[in-house]
């Protein structure tokens, strides 16, 4: 449901929507909207919680920004760096039907964070696709983008009982503010990871725009009419909205004798045996048992609170993956990451 008592006015260079203020995890406001060409919808999509879909199927609960738009969300409750995941954006992605590399049809989008709505940190971004223009319905396996939204597809809905904070079900694009400590406005403290209030979204020109390395990126499909369409964002850990007892969970990627390994981190303040019947892992967006997946986990570290496994050494010609863990306690709440391996 999105947030009701809306007042909107129209400002230069773009548009305000104020309300009474709450706590939520999710947007409450667009107080800057710059569509581009084939914009079309209700901005007000973007607020409120979102409504996935499932892996093979399009959000249709979506604003379509345009081509090189941008807007920027406010959040109805400061993101702060924690444990895990942060951040998730829902834009509309979905897997093709029939695709042997879980190949997704990508309309991406850069994201940056800020705290004061003028100084932005941006995430990293990274294509490795090939050359475009792509063919009608011809979608680039998923690590292909690395640091946009607009890649991974997503279930979450609440109305249908697919939590947000559960990052293996319901799927998304998720953001870590660690991957940010090195940024400039970071440094000089102009963009305070702990303190989160505004999040900015600019659809990738098809193309045209260039990854942080300076690669051209493509989208699929029409690279003349191909735009994002935001459906929502999530705000994973927040000093502001209770998360007493709730278990954490945090993927690496490290450098040990003989190679590289990925390396599982969780835990829960209530005792780590009362998450331990609730792990759920997944792989490139596809739900699968993770305890069939211990078999290539070491312990590092144990105790009544706490884990550290390592599984490894990653082979540099293993299919590139995503992975991410959600751990779930007695009483309901979620921990969760991410990560992509090798």
């Amino acid at each position: 449901m999105k947030p009701s008592q809306l007042t909107a006015s129209l400002l230069a260079g773009g548009l305000l929507v104020a309300f009474a203020a709450f706590s939520t995890p999710y947007a409450v406001t667009v107080p800057t909207l710059l569509p581009g060409p084939h914009s079309t919808g209700d901005f007000l999509a973007m607020t409120g919680s979102p409504e996935g879909e499932g892996l093979y199927v399009a959000s249709n609960d979506v604003y379509q920004l345009g081509v090189g738009g941008q807007v920027v969300l406010e959040l109805g409750a400061t993101a702060s760096d924690a444990a895990g995941t942060d951040l998730i954006i829902y834009e509309n992605p979905f897997l093709l039907i029939g695709a042997t590399n879980y190949e997704s049809w990508a309309e991406v989008l850069t994201v940056e964070v800020s705290t004061n709505s003028f100084d932005w940190a941006a995430f990293p971004t990274s294509y490795s696709g090939s050359p475009g223009p792509f063919g009608l319905f011809e979608g680039l396996p998923m690590h292909h983008y690395r640091g946009f939204a607009g890649v991974s597809p997503f279930a979450a809905n609440p109305a249908e009982g697919y939590d947000p904070a559960d990052v293996v079900a319901s799927g998304g694009d998720v953001f870590d503010f660690a991957d940010l400590a090195d940024d400039p406005l970071v440094l000089m403290g102009l963009v305070d990871l702990q303190d989160i209030r505004f999040v900015r979204l600019t659809d990738v020109v098809s193309g045209t725009s260039q990854d942080s390395a300076g690669n051209t990126v493509w989208d699929c499909g029409d690279a003349n009419f191909s735009c994002a369409d935001i459906d929502a964002v999530f705000v994973k850990n927040s000093s502001e909205i209770a998360t007493n007892g709730r278990p954490w969970v945090e993927l690496s990627m490290e450098e040990f004798p003989g190679g590289t390994y990925m390396v599982l981190e969780l835990g829960d303040p209530d005792g780590l045996w009362e998450i331990v019947p609730f792990l759920t892992a997944s792989a490139n967006g596809v739900p699968g048992d993770f305890y069939n997946l211990l078999q290539y986990f070491v312990i590092l570290e144990l105790d009544d609170t706490h884990a550290r496994l390592a599984a490894g050494p990653v082979i540099p010609q293993l299919p590139a993956t995503q992975f991410r863990v959600t751990a779930t306690d007695g009483t309901g709440q979620k921990g969760g990451d991410a990560i992509y391996f090798p």
